[in-house]
């Protein structure tokens, strides 16, 4: 378990939640052999499940930072090597306390319409409701109606888990828990763990279904699993390959994206190439380009200075759609004015081109430098 819990960890920080699964489970575990209202025995399970999770804890400790390459780090990693502290920490210690900080402290957020710093509870529940495929969508429900179901029969001990079930269970309620607690509200990528979760309880749920149980129905598996291939695979096909701005067609798709979500759900960079596409089809040479990206437009073959004063020599405009909502705009929103104005064009689905031949364009374009564009 130590090792398991370690490549998590290292695969990605937030492993850290598996800890508390490594617990929770070994509790579960524990506490099977418990007499029934011994309050004794429960506590003294406890401590045994908690002694258990706090030697797979140091175990985790060179286990990680070994497949980190005994690193050190510090925990401002964007200053100068001068500006660098002179104490440096483990790197898997420093990435672990850093994402602690940034949750605690929150982080620039969009949902619906409204900008916030800190998020909100409700946020990962609608990015699932946005985001996922309805095959995704009626998998989450039907998992949360499970393990809530399950949940009950346990308390009032009708059921047991066997170990494999005990922690995809845990492991799905303890994710759950920890993405409403979140305040890095900003992408579904932070909830992918839910998914493969939610097809392992659902489908060893239905094989286990009084009706199936016995005498598996072969015939109505196939055709059921079939067809939710089936719309998998066109829901990818429709939104190719732009797959990273799917949106439900639940919700119009993600030609309609930007007014539930935007960053990493609908606009990541991605798009220069088709920026690029657009300009030619528009017969525009520069442009003035508000990107919500690092890499460079210029190794794209995309010609572009910074919106600002000097603009006289682009016909066009083109804002990525994170920064057209307002967000990561500091309270801001000097792009408002351009969520009046039809686009000309679009690159893809997070980047709106806007004709500075319209007078509209160009007063919009004024009123975002006079109010400050990000930089």
């Amino acid at each position: 378990m130590a090792i398991v819990t370690s490549v998590l960890i290292a695969t990605k920080y937030s492993g850290v939640i598996f800890l508390g699964v490594a617990f929770v489970t070994l509790l579960v575990f524990e506490t099977r052999s418990a007499n029934a209202g011994a309050m004794a025995s429960f506590l003294r399970n406890g401590f045994r499940a908690a002694w258990k999770t706090g030697g797979i804890c140091i175990a985790c400790v060179p286990l990680v930072w070994l497949m980190h390459g005994f690193s050190l780090s510090s925990l401002t990693p964007q200053q100068t090597l001068e500006q660098t502290p002179a104490i440096l920490r483990p790197s898997p210690i420093t990435g672990i306390v850093f994402q602690y900080v940034h949750n605690r402290t929150g982080h620039p957020a969009y949902l619906l319409g409204k900008n916030s710093n800190s998020g909100w509870w409700y946020y990962h529940p609608a990015v699932m409701a946005f985001k996922s495929t309805p095959v995704e969508f009626v998998l989450l429900v039907a998992t949360v109606g499970i393990v809530a179901w399950r949940g009950a029969r346990i308390l009032l001990g009708g059921e047991r888990l066997d170990e494999s079930r005990t922690v995809w269970y845990v492991s799905f309620v303890m994710l759950l828990v920890a993405f409403l607690g979140s305040h890095v509200c900003i992408g579904q990528r932070y909830i992918l763990p839910l998914y493969p979760l939610s097809i392992l309880i659902v489908v060893d749920s239905l094989a286990g279904w009084r009706g199936w149980s016995s005498k598996l129905k072969w015939r109505e598996a196939t055709i059921v699993s079939s067809c939710a291939l089936l719309v998998q695979a066109s829901n990818a096909l429709l939104v190719s390959p732009h797959l990273l701005s799917y949106f439900s067609p639940i919700v119009g798709g993600a030609s309609h994206g930007e007014r539930f979500l935007v960053d990493s759900n609908l606009d990541w960079g991605q798009d220069l190439p088709e920026l690029r596409n657009e300009m030619h089809r528009l017969g525009y040479r520069r442009i003035a380009l508000q990107y919500f990206g690092t890499a460079s437009p210029a190794a794209y073959g995309v010609d572009s200075i910074p919106l600002g004063p000097n603009i006289r020599d682009c016909q066009g405009v083109a804002v990525s759609k994170t920064f057209l909502w307002g967000a990561y705009t500091g309270g801001r929103d000097p792009f408002r004015k351009f969520r009046d104005i039809e686009p000309i064009g679009s690159a893809g689905y997070s980047i709106a081109i806007y004709d500075l031949k319209d007078a509209r364009v160009r007063e919009a374009a004024q009123f975002a430098i006079s109010a400050g564009v990000p930089r």
